[in-house]
């Protein structure tokens, strides 16, 4: 398989890696890179033309967003809501993108829905469809019914409350999930991006709304601030898409975090992660397309910093390696406690300091004191400093060679709100893949969670320990038919995630699901 894990670099206790020096030489460098991407995105005259100065904004402090930004700036509206409206992008059909988005709807609510998906390419062409969702039920738009081109994004609207939706990147270069935007935001927040001789990341700009945007990026490593010019000015019109290739020659070797301020307007953002293939030779050119084509994550971009992050599903193991990735842009430093509660024994709370303006990869999967093949779920906290970003990475292990288990990836922001109610829109049905529902409990003592799959009885009544998680495998005997939408209640607010596993673990998508009526979880 790749080996992805190689390349990342991790944070050691009490260290910080050397800066990397950018004399004139490495500045022109850069201007010329981003004057490619110009061309490239369709970005009139990046540099200086658009708009004049720095950041719009302070990168350390998050907006205040709309009524219903929850985490990630994904929620469900009540039933009562009076529309629905959510953004989708980061799929693209490109020669080396090849990860074609199909939009799932899920209807939470106890009445139809006419849903109305509107697709857009970068090049501006446009298609429309129209969607009666009925109650407690889930479909899917699918490729052939969006409108074709290299990058596209997709306005969803509906005439009531209760919808939830995310996007499901699926084809030759893997799979994977994301829920949709419900908010639109003037700044934006990504981490856990690798960039090297082998992998790339795509930054989509989306622009929803009547209003054009001119739009600043900024980038952070390990050694701090990544140079870029102050006077981008990316401008994004009103209803299309722009996307900035992360592009080698900027960035190098290195992992990156990324932050979207907006000068003028609101927009959403989504970051793109794209693998090389796996060598195909000899025992290995069987591999399952996953392996041969490489991998992908699709993943939408937070609007908030904050000081406490959930994690519902961990595990360490021969199949997979996890890591937390921290991004502080302040330019003070975030001292931070990670807690693991294990599925099995009990483990001390690992410490480390993000620096400003930085971001840090902490290997999860190889501290000793995390063991090997035992589930968990995490808490991350600010014990001091200003709010921070934090996504897992979790994908296939480091080996030298191409491993019978395939090659996949799969970054998972944070949450930071929790909610008694969640929505999920997974079709359980699909084969090879099965479905599992992880759901975490914040609080001290003991919660109940129930999963309904459409208007049925309960599938499952689980009791989730203090502090801990259950894991809830679906099949598809459960599934009344592919259409119902699985929901998952609590007495008391929970986080949950949505896991898709390919049989034999040889692919591995999963995303938050998408809560109803968040809240700040305790603590």
């Amino acid at each position: 398989m790749p080996n992805f894990s190689r390349q990342r670099r991790s944070y050691r206790p009490g260290t910080r890696a050397p800066s990397t020096p950018f004399g004139p030489s490495a500045a022109r460098r850069i201007t010329i890179v981003l004057v490619v991407v110009v061309v490239l995105v369709g970005i009139p005259q990046l540099l200086g033309k658009a708009a004049k100065g720095h950041l719009a904004a302070s990168l350390g402090n998050a907006p205040a967003g709309a009524a219903r930004a929850s985490l990630l700036g994904a929620s469900v509206a009540p039933t009562n809501a009076g529309n629905s409206d959510f953004y989708c992008t980061g799929a693209s059909d490109a020669p080396d993108g090849l990860v074609p988005m199909t939009i799932e709807l899920a209807n939470n609510g106890a009445v139809p829905l006419t849903v109305i998906v509107r697709s857009v390419s970068q090049s501006g062409a446009t298609k429309s469809v129209s969607v009666t969702l009925a109650r407690s039920s889930h479909a899917a738009v699918g490729p052939q019914e969006l409108v074709s081109g290299s990058y596209i994004a997709a306005d969803v609207s509906a005439n009531g409350g209760g919808l939830a939706v995310f996007e499901l990147s699926q084809g030759p270069k893997g799979r994977s999930v994301s829920p949709c935007a419900s908010v639109t935001s003037a700044t934006w927040y990504m981490t856990g991006a690798t960039v090297n001789n082998d992998s790339k990341v795509l930054y989509f700009l989306y622009d929803p709304l009547a209003t054009p945007v001119i739009a600043d990026m900024s980038f952070f490593g390990i050694n701090g601030p990544i140079p870029v010019p102050s006077d981008q000015g990316i401008v994004v019109a009103p209803r299309s898409l722009e996307v900035v290739d992360s592009n080698q020659g900027l960035f190098g070797n290195r992992e990156i975090g990324a932050v979207v301020q907006a000068r003028t307007g609101r927009l959403v953002a989504f970051q793109l992660q794209l693998e090389p293939p796996a060598p195909a030779s000899g025992a290995q050119a069987s591999l399952s397309v996953v392996a041969a084509s490489g991998a992908v994550a699709t993943t939408l971009g937070s609007t908030h910093l904050a000081s406490r992050w959930y994690f519902p599903q961990g595990a360490a193991s021969g199949s997979q390696a996890e890591s937390l990735d921290f991004l502080n842009t302040a330019n003070s430093s975030a001292k931070i406690s990670i807690f693991v509660k294990l599925d099995a024994g009990a483990a001390e709370p690992l410490s480390l300091e993000v620096p400003g303006e930085s971001e840090v990869i902490f290997p999860l999967g190889q501290q000793v004191r995390i063991p090997q093949n035992v589930g968990h779920a995490i808490e991350v906290s600010v014990e001091s400093g200003p709010p921070v970003l934090v996504s897992q990475w979790i994908g296939s292990p480091d080996q030298g060679d191409p491993a019978p288990q395939g090659a996949w990836l799969s970054i998972v922001p944070g949450a930071i709100s929790s909610a008694s109610s969640w929505v999920c829109s997974i079709d359980t049905t699909s084969s090879p893949y099965g479905a599992v529902i992880v759901a975490q409990n914040q609080w001290a003592s003991p919660v109940n969670v129930t999963i309904n799959i459409g208007p049925s009885e309960p599938v499952a009544t689980e009791t989730i320990p203090p502090h801990g998680h259950v894991v809830v495998p679906l099949s598809a005997a459960q599934v009344a038919t592919a259409s119902d939408v699985t929901v998952i209640s609590s007495g008391r607010p929970v986080n949950v995630e949505q896991e898709l596993l390919k049989l034999g673990f040889t692919a591995y998508a999963a995303s938050l699901a998408m809560p109803v009526n968040a809240s700040s979880p305790p603590g």
